[in-house]
């Protein structure tokens, strides 16, 4: 009875550690992937999509080809212009495998061509954190500023 009692306490002390060291991950993988998108965006303002490119997930750039990664944000930044500024709207953090994945979906503004006006736009990034690194894994961009200009 003693011993049944034992391990279910040393049970319990490690899952508490586990969950512990588990939240712990997620903070960091957020502020990893916080940095990272800021990282992405001073890179689309100066044009740097190919540093972009190779700083991504293998897995991103088997979906697609360098080429049209780049022409897709260049044609982001004639029509939108620089990004002036994002607040994160949401954001997920989850861990499979001993790997984390982040989710941050942006409410972005962009500088247009008339001083008057700001473009909008819902931008999702994905990342995995791998070696306290967070690395694009996936970039959508939603706006109708884009379509309509």
């Amino acid at each position: 009875m003693r011993t049944r009692r034992s391990f279910a306490r040393a049970a319990l002390v490690l899952a508490a550690a586990l969950a512990a060291a588990g939240c712990g991950n997620f903070a960091k993988g957020r502020e990893d992937a916080d940095r990272a998108v800021a990282e992405f965006h001073a890179q689309f303002n100066a044009g740097s999509y190919d540093a972009i490119w190779d700083a991504s997930a293998e897995e991103f750039k088997a979906a697609g080809s360098r080429q049209d990664f780049s022409a897709l944000l260049a044609a982001v930044r004639r029509k939108l212009g620089d990004l002036t500024g994002s607040t994160t709207r949401s954001w997920n953090v989850n861990s499979r495998n001993l790997t984390t994945y982040v989710t941050l979906v942006q409410d972005s503004r962009y500088a247009t061509e008339r001083a008057e006006t700001t473009a909008k736009a819902v931008e999702t990034f994905t990342f995995v954190v791998r070696k306290d690194r967070a690395t694009l894994l996936g970039y959508n961009i939603a706006s109708t500023d884009l379509i309509l200009r």
